[in-house]
């Protein structure tokens, strides 16, 4: 999940000519949200007539969509990072990770 939000705000970037984003990064972030839609998609049926919707998020009916609860995962993943953050200060690491 962490991978998709982090692609969906480089390809925002990229959309933004004082944003320097390598062709490259665009170019991966694209296949991996192409593979994240192939591999996990959501093939809740729609209703008929979206040619007329004007897409705010109504007119929805008889289209549930499951969404997960991600408080747990943010706090592991948290829990995780303030860790990380105290082994990398007490081993005094540089920005790019190395640790002498």
């Amino acid at each position: 999940m962490f991978h998709e939000m982090h692609c969906l705000r480089v390809l925002n970037l990229a959309f933004d000519p004082s944003n320097i984003v390598s062709d490259g990064h665009i170019a991966h972030c694209l296949g991996y949200l192409r593979q994240q839609a192939l591999c996990h998609p959501d093939l809740t049926l729609e209703p008929a007539g979206w040619e007329n919707r004007d897409f705010d998020g109504s007119g929805r009916e008889g289209a549930t969509h499951l969404c997960w609860d991600w408080e747990q995962v943010y706090e592991v993943v948290e829990d995780n990072w303030l860790r990380w953050n105290n082994s990398r200060n007490a081993l005094k690491c540089n920005e790019q990770g190395f640790c002498a």
